[in-house]
C-alpha cells in the first residue's frame, strides 16, 4: 500500500501517546486520512494485510452514550418475567479483541499486532460521558503491563477493565462545529491534536495540472485552477472575519472526484455555496461584502437571497471577478452537459437589453428605464452596454470632466439602477454630501458621504420600482444633472 501523506508524523504521536485527534475544517481529507493511515500502519506493523477486526469505525453523535459504548443493560421480558442483561458496546469489543491478541502474542514472545479505533466526528458527542471512567486508561503508562497500570471496575457488570498497549484511537474533529477548547479538558490532556487545513496543492497535484492552466490547459483545467484560486481567496478572508474564522475554511476535498466542467459547477451550486450560506445564516448582504467585495451576481441574486442556476461560463466570469483573472471557456461536448451556445458572454445592446426587461418586468418597469434611457440620450456624451451571460447594463457616460470617460450610472437587466461614480476620489466631499442629501428619499437604506468615497458606493443600487413615481424620477435626473455639473465645475 501507498505510504500516505504526513504518516511519519501520525505514526510518532499515535506510538507516543495512543490516541490523536485529527482536526480541521470540513472537507480536508481527515476521515480519509486516519482510514488509509490505519490500513498502512497496520500491514507496515505486521507485514500482513490487515483485518477486519484491526480497523474499525464509530460515529459519535449527540445521542450516543456511554451504553452504546462501554456497556449497557438490556431488558428482556420472558413469561411475564423481566431479566437483564450486560450489552457490550464498541470500544469495549474492540478492547477485547485487542487484549486477546496482545496476550496471545506475549506468550508466544512476538510483537503485538496493532488494533486501530476510528472515532469519526469526536467532538459531536459527550466525551466525558461516553468513556465514563475508562478516561484514566486511555494514558500509556496506564495500559495493561505498562508502569502504572490501572484497572477500574465497569459500572454495570463490575467487570475489571484495563485497555492494552496494542489498541490505538484515531478521532476526527470538524472545527466548523466546535472548537477544541470545548473539548473535555481531560480528553485533551490524553490525545495528541494534528491540525489539517486545506491544502489546495492536492488538487493541484492529484489533477497534474500544468503551469498555467489558463493559458495551457483545456476548459476543465481551467475552471478547476479558477476553483482553486478562488477558495483560497475565500479562505484568506474567511480567516479575517471574527464569527467565522479558520476553523471555519473550505476544504480541499470538495475539488476531489471531479470529471468535468458541468461537476466542478455542480460542486460550487450544491455544496460549496450552500455552505457559505449556512455559515452566515442566510445573510445574503454580508456574503457579498466580506466575501465577494460587492460583486457575486452570477452566482447569487441578492434581492431574493437565493443562489442562482448559473452556467460554468458564469461560475467562471465570477471566479475571474474575484481573483482577478479573466478567462473564457471554450467547452468541446464532452466538458459539459450544457450547450456550449448558452455559456459565452456576449455584447448586449439597445434591442437585446429591452427585449430582456419586456419579457421580465411589468410594463411600469420598462417604462422607467426607457425614460432614463431618454434622459441620459440627451444629456450623456456617450451610451455603451456591458457584456454578461444573464445581466446586462446599459451605461451613461459623460466627458465634461475625467478625461471624457466617466461613467456616472448604469441601468441593469436585474431591476436596479447602479451608480458607478469613477474617479471620485478628486472630488471634494461636498460633491457627495449633495448627492447624498438629493438622492437619498429614493434609496432603501440611508447614505453619507463618508460611505460614498468608499469602494462599497460602486454597488449602490436603487431598485427600479423605486422610480417608478414620476417625482422620484425627476428627483434622480435632477440629482444626476447637479453632480455632473459639480465635478465639471471642479476641473475647470
Amino acid at each position: 500500500m501507498e505510504k500516505p501523506s504526513r504518516a511519519d508524523e501520525i505514526a510518532r504521536q499515535l506510538e507516543s501517546s495512543k490516541q490523536a485527534v485529527f482536526y480541521g475544517p470540513p472537507g480536508t481529507g481527515k476521515t480519509y486520512i486516519a482510514k488509509r493511515f490505519a490500513e498502512w500502519w497496520v500491514q507496515e506493523r505486521t507485514d500482513t494485510e490487515p483485518i477486519d477486526e484491526q480497523i474499525q469505525t464509530v460515529t459519535f453523535h449527540p445521542s450516543f452514550a456511554y451504553e452504546d459504548f462501554m456497556e449497557g443493560l438490556t431488558a428482556t421480558a420472558n413469561n411475564g418475567n423481566v431479566t437483564y442483561e450486560v450489552e457490550e458496546g464498541v470500544f469495549k469489543r474492540v478492547t477485547a479483541t485487542a487484549r486477546a491478541a496482545y496476550l496471545r502474542a506475549r506468550q508466544n514472545d512476538e510483537s503485538p499486532p496493532p488494533y486501530v479505533l476510528i472515532i469519526d466526528e469526536i467532538n459531536r458527542g459527550n466525551l466525558a460521558q461516553i468513556f465514563g471512567e475508562t478516561i484514566t486508561q486511555l494514558e500509556a503508562d496506564k495500559r495493561l503491563d505498562e508502569e502504572n497500570e490501572t484497572a477500574v471496575q465497569l459500572a454495570h457488570s463490575g467487570e475489571s477493565f484495563v485497555i492494552p498497549p496494542n489498541l490505538y484511537l484515531i478521532g476526527t474533529m470538524n472545527t466548523a462545529d466546535r472548537s477544541i477548547a470545548l473539548v473535555d479538558a481531560a480528553l485533551r490532556r490524553r490525545f495528541r491534536f494534528l491540525a489539517f487545513p486545506p491544502t489546495f496543492d492536492d488538487v493541484i497535484a492529484a489533477y497534474d495540472l500544468p503551469d498555467d492552466p489558463l493559458q495551457d490547459g483545456d476548459a476543465f483545467e481551467a475552471l478547476l485552477s479558477l476553483s482553486v484560486q478562488s477558495l483560497r481567496e475565500l479562505n484568506d478572508r474567511i480567516t479575517t472575519i471574527a464569527d467565522l474564522g479558520k476553523g471555519k475554511q473550505i476544504g480541499h476535498a470538495r475539488l476531489f472526484g471531479l470529471t468535468t466542467t458541468q461537476e466542478i459547477r455542480d460542486a460550487w451550486r450544491y455544496d460549496i455555496l450552500p455552505l457559505l450560506e449556512e455559515y452566515y445564516f442566510g445573510q445574503f448582504d454580508r456574503i457579498r461584502q466580506e466575501l465577494f467585495d460587492g460583486s457575486g451576481d452570477e452566482l447569487f441574486d441578492w434581492d431574493r437571497k437565493q443562489i442562482r442556476d448559473f452556467t460554468e461560463q458564469e461560475l467562471a466570469d465570477a471566479l475571474s471577478n474575484l481573483v482577478g483573472d479573466d478567462v473564457e471557456l471554450s467547452y468541446s461536448a464532452a466538458d459539459s452537459d450544457t450547450d456550449p451556445s448558452t455559456d459565452s458572454r456576449k455584447q448586449w445592446d439597445e434591442e437585446s437589453f429591452f427585449d430582456e426587461l419586456e419579457s421580465e418586468y411589468d410594463p411600469e418597469i420598462v417604462a422607467v428605464y426607457k425614460d432614463l434611457y431618454d434622459f441620459a440620450e440627451k444629456e450623456a456624451d456617450e451610451t455603451d452596454y456591458g457584456t454578461g451571460v444573464r445581466t446586462g447594463a446599459m451605461q451613461f457616460y459623460w466627458d465634461e470632466f475625467n478625461d471624457g470617460d466617466y461613467l456616472v450610472f448604469e441601468s441593469r437587466t436585474n431591476g436596479t439602477v447602479q451608480f458607478r461614480f469613477w474617479g471620485r476620489s478628486q472630488y471634494d466631499d461636498y460633491v457627495f454630501e449633495n448627492f447624498a442629501e438629493n438622492i437619498a428619499s429614493v434609496l432603501e437604506d440611508p447614505i453619507d458621504a463618508k460611505y460614498m468615497l468608499s469602494e462599497e458606493f460602486e454597488d449602490l443600487e436603487i431598485p427600479a420600482e423605486r422610480l417608478i413615481d414620476d417625482d422620484a424620477r425627476e428627483q434622480f435626473k435632477n440629482t444626476v444633472r447637479e453632480f455632473v455639473n459639480d465635478c465639471a465645475a471642479m476641473t475647470q
